[in-house]
């Protein structure tokens, strides 16, 4: 399937070109609130934090919807939350003994 061409320099961005973030904050929340809420538990992202130019660290954009995944109603943020801080290794994990393949990019 053929992207936008409009969309290409954004789609095709580098490492350099973006704001990287160095903090995380993942909430576990629960899909609760209304009477016929589903029930799904799990982690959520509460907001994404990069530190500039050796400043406190501020927002950057992310998505922070919290909407269940399952039903799309609101999701109650429990006490639950985690501070991830980005690891020196940015190395991807890969399945040994899996051959991956990239598609080229194709643009109408």
């Amino acid at each position: 399937m053929p992207f936008p061409k409009k969309f290409k320099p954004r789609l095709e961005l580098t490492d350099s070109e973006v704001v990287a973030p160095n903090v995380v904050w993942i909430c576990y929340c629960v899909c609760g609130v209304q009477k016929n809420s589903c029930g799904w538990e799990g982690w959520a992202l509460d907001s994404v934090r990069a530190e500039k130019n050796g400043k406190k660290e501020e927002l950057i954009h992310a998505d922070t919807d919290l909407s269940c995944p399952c039903c799309g109603k609101p999701l109650f943020r429990t006490a639950v939350s985690k501070r991830l801080v980005v690891s020196k290794n940015q190395v991807p994990d890969m399945v040994p003994g899996i051959h991956y393949h990239t598609a080229p990019m194709k643009y109408r």
